[in-house]
């Protein structure tokens, strides 16, 4: 049975936050198997639609959230998050995808923007693998040539 295990915070809007996995055991690999997005703030109350979008880069620097490049080796999962308003009802809605085959070994970024000034709860999913030392090797200088690209 996989061993995986969760990662959960909140962030500001158009902020970011380092996920660290560096310094662990170098035989062990992660991959992100789920991205998610939710509202931090009073989303039944607001009068307005809003949205956030968020992304997880593997590099050195955040990617932008809003305009997310399926090019970039080191991009590997957005997500976006809305909720919209009528008079009856409210209905939040939230899609991601994630490239769940990159294997992370090195710290990892996670970046958030909004159509409001508020903060963004988000939930994230890493399955643990065991790398054998090829595989390490391969993982290893894939992430560190994306890093210093």
């Amino acid at each position: 049975m996989p061993k995986e295990f969760i990662m959960k915070g909140k962030i500001q809007v158009n902020g970011q936050e380092n996920l660290n996995f560096g310094g662990g055991d170098p035989s062990y690999g992660y991959k992100l198997k789920k991205f998610q997005l939710w509202g931090a703030d009073d989303i039944l109350g607001a009068a307005d639609a809003f949205e956030y979008c968020g992304v997880i880069t593997a590099d050195n620097a955040a990617a932008d959230p809003i305009a997310p490049n399926f090019d970039d080796p080191g991009q590997i999962g957005v997500a976006l998050w809305g909720v919209t308003h009528n008079l009856v009802t409210h209905v939040p809605a939230g899609s991601s995808v994630i490239d769940d085959l990159f294997i992370i070994t090195q710290d990892l970024i996670i970046a958030i923007s909004g159509s409001a000034n508020t903060s963004c709860n988000y939930l994230l999913k890493f399955e643990q693998i065991k790398l054998s030392g090829p595989a390490e090797a391969a993982a290893n200088f894939k992430q560190f040539g994306i890093f210093n690209d």
